[in-house]
Formats: C-alpha cells, structure tokens, sequence
C-alpha cells in the first residue's frame, strides 16, 4: 500500500522493500545495497547501541533508485521525547549512485504533519565493497553524541520560541533577506506569508520564531523529500542568527 508522494514517487510500507529487485552493480567501485538490507542495518546498529526505532515513514523515489526512512529514536528511559517534539532519524539510500547513503538526526514536533525536520548530525558513505559495515561503524561511534543533539535542539527550540515576532514589518524584512540569500523564492514568499497568518495548529499562533519556521515547513509540503534537510537546516539556522542580532542591535 502506498501513497502518492509527487513525481519523485510514493510512500510505501518498509514490508515492500523486500519484494524490490536486486539493485545492480554501475561500476566496479559501485555495490550498492538493497534498501531493506540498508535498513535493517541501521536498525540493529542502533538496537545493539540500546536505542529502539519505530514509527517507520519510508518513501521511495520512482524508478525505485532512492529510499528515505523517517523513524523515531527512543531509549529506554524516554528521555529524548517531550510534550513538544521527539527526536527523529532518517536514513536515505541509493542504489543508482545519484546520492551517498546517508543518516540524518534531528527532531519533529508532535502536532506537525509535514514531514520536515531539522537534521542537526549527518553522518554518509558511498556504497563501496565494504561501505555497508562502515556505515554501521560510523553509527556506532557517533550513537554516543544523541544526549548532546537532543540537549541541543531543545535549546535551539526555546530560542526560536522566546524570538518575538509580533511585529509584520519585521516579518516581512525577514522574508526579504531570506530571499534575497536564496533560502526561499520570492514567488514562494506569499505562500509562506499565508501559513503564518492563518496557521493550521493552535500552537502556531503564537507569534515567535518556532512559529515562523513552521510556516516555511507547511509551504514545503509536496516538495522532494530528500532535499529537504538541507533547506530545513539553513531557514532555522538563519531564524536563529536573527535572533542573536536582536539581542545585540549593535552587532546586527
């Protein structure tokens, strides 16, 4: 069972993966891995790390070539989930050489539906004869660094919730500067305006920075899923530079 995703391709149960052809080898260098091997990797690199995953969302580009998960990341304890957000993971593969395979951690709000998260680590290799078993290295040597990312975002998200913007022409600055430094298009910036005036959730309403970088995650519904954390990770980065400026006039 899948769901339409755009002309990238679909959502598609983790089940189905296993019922993909063998990818097939574009070079002597290139041995690619299937996407459910990937996957089942990453997993038990993180199952023998303590952490448990669930909440799988995968979605699988057309031609089948590219494969991006979205799962939750859980400890025993529950200690990387709040009221607000919980701490996310994606892992993309490829098997048509187009992209290295990669690992991304970052973090979702609850309430949010739009498939966008802010990757705060990314660790990626090119799929070698021995990339897959480095690749599960590289999880295990980095697994230690999640207390200090989800501690980070958490600080992150108080900043940009403490980052008034009540004001529109301040808000409407922003816009312009931010495209301007080609982190949206102007065409798009009507579109994002929209989400802010009128949010979906009553927890966007309020009028700060969080709020503000949801505006720009709904209006990127429908978009190429695995770009995303490159432009998610660029908006909150320049939310959170305004913000320090506002504290220092002087320095802005």
């Amino acid at each position: 069972m899948s769901t339409a995703m755009g002309r990238w391709g679909s959502e598609v149960e983790r089940g189905s993966l296993a019922t993909l052809r063998d990818p097939v080898s574009l070079g002597s260098r290139h041995h690619p891995n299937r996407h459910d091997v990937f996957l089942d990797t990453v997993e038990e690199s993180f199952d023998s790390m303590g952490y448990k995953l669930d909440n799988w969302k995968i979605q699988l580009a057309t031609g089948e070539g590219r494969m991006m998960a979205q799962f939750s990341i859980r400890s025993g304890d529950n200690r990387f989930e709040n009221d607000d957000w919980h701490l996310i993971g994606a892992a993309i593969n490829s098997t048509n050489s187009t992209m290295s395979a990669r690992l991304l951690w970052g973090d979702e709000v609850f309430i949010c539906s739009n498939l966008q998260f802010n990757a705060e680590f990314m660790i990626k290799r090119k799929s070698t004869r021995d990339g897959l078993q480095d690749f599960k290295h590289m999880i295990w040597d980095n697994a230690e660094r999640i207390p200090q990312i989800y501690n980070q975002i958490g600080s992150e998200n108080n900043l940009l919730y403490e980052h008034d913007l009540s004001s529109q022409k301040e808000v409407h600055d922003l816009m312009c500067r931010m495209a301007q430094k080609n982190l949206t298009t102007w065409q798009s910036i009507p579109h994002v305006l929209e989400h802010w005036n009128n949010p979906e959730h009553d927890e966007f309403k309020d009028r700060n920075g969080l709020s503000f970088f949801n505006a720009f995650t709904s209006n990127w519904r429908g978009t190429n899923p695995f770009d995303l954390h490159n432009k998610s990770k660029r908006v909150r980065g320049f939310i959170l530079d305004r913000h320090s400026c506002s504290l220092w006039p002087h320095q802005g």
